[in-house]
């Protein structure tokens, strides 16, 4: 398919939300059709942050790869999370960096910050990452009620 480069990020983007995959929008066990499923319960809570939110999302998952590959689009990629309920204005994916490098994973989302400046931003990964406004979930949950609040919070979105 050739290399796709995004290059969606609208200039002054007001909140955008960093998105792991595995561990946030599902529970990280293998299942028998080959990886992961996604947790109708996890797309809930996040579909309920980006409702109250709008916030824009960038991938930060090693799903980003199936992107930076080619395999997919970014519009492929959206599609894919709504064929599991979850709508989402996907504007990016951070660059590469090994997977497992919870260190390059930080700085990859420090340098997207300092280019793109969004107005607010929370980060939420199930891997120990040292960002500011970062939320860790539980690898063997997901993304819970308890994190789409404090995720509104960071995000400076008051409670209704």
């Amino acid at each position: 398919m050739g290399e796709n480069k995004p290059n969606t990020v609208p200039d002054n983007v007001d909140r955008v939300i960093f998105m792991d995959v595995d561990g946030v929008l599902n529970d990280h066990r293998w299942c028998h059709i080959g990886g992961c499923q996604i947790k109708p319960e996890c797309v809930e809570c996040f579909q309920h942050l980006i409702k109250q939110s709008q916030a824009k999302c960038v991938l930060i998952s090693s799903w980003r790869s199936k992107v930076k590959r080619g395999i997919v689009t970014l519009k492929g990629m959206e599609w894919m999370f709504k064929t599991h309920g979850l709508v989402i204005d996907l504007i990016d994916v951070l660059p590469p960096y090994e997977n497992h490098d919870h260190n390059a994973r930080s700085e990859a989302v420090m340098k997207w910050i300092e280019s793109h400046k969004p107005k607010s931003y929370v980060v939420i990964d199930n891997a120990d990452l040292t960002v500011p406004n970062f939320i860790k979930t539980h690898s063997g949950k997901g993304i819970e009620p308890h994190h789409v609040s404090r995720a509104l919070e960071l995000l400076g979105i008051e409670k209704p």
